[in-house]
Formats: structure tokens, sequence, C-alpha cells
């Protein structure tokens, strides 16, 4: 399930689940940035971030991926799929430079 079908489905429940906010948050390849790396491998790269855990090298990604995780989380409907349409735009911007 995608995460625009996820968020659709919290925002008809009420909540997010507790599969929606661990996926979330274990890991940038089960989040929206991860969804999006799946189409295009190698556009991203996850690296070790000084004083960090680790995540994207793009500051922009991690910011927005790190933010979605808290949306998600606190059940905050709106802002997650705000969110999940920046790091799509972000994550297209980068295949765009990254194909160029």
């Amino acid at each position: 399930m995608t995460w625009v079908e996820r968020i659709a489905k919290a925002r008809a429940r009420g909540k997010f689940t507790l599969e929606d906010s661990w996926d979330a948050h274990r890991s940038w390849y089960t989040c929206a940035l991860g969804e999006q790396m799946a189409h295009a491998p190698g556009v991203v790269v996850i690296v070790d971030r000084p004083q960090q855990e680790r995540g994207p090298a793009d500051d922009a990604l991690h910011r927005l991926g790190s933010a979605f995780g808290l949306a998600v989380r606190d059940d905050r409907f709106d802002e997650a799929e705000d969110l999940r349409e920046q790091i799509e735009a972000r994550f297209l911007q980068l295949k765009r430079e990254h194909t160029a």
C-alpha cells in the first residue's frame, strides 16, 4: 500500500496504525522517501551523518523525512500528506539532476 493510501485510510479511521508509525520511523526505506527510492535507485544516497542517525545525504530530504515520521506518529494527516508531497517533489528534483 502506498503512503497516499495509508494517509487516506488513517484520516478515515482517525489515526495511523502502529505499523504505519513503525514504518515511518524504522527505516528510510519504509518511509515516504523509501517509496520514492524504490522507483529510482541511486538517486538518493544514505550515509552516516555526523552526530545523527544514518540518513539521506541531502539535507532537505533528511529534514522532510524526519518531519514525516513525526507527523505520522502524532496523527497529523494534513502535515503528513504535505510532507509526502514535498518529499516527492525534492526526490524528482534530485532525479532530474542525477540524470542530467
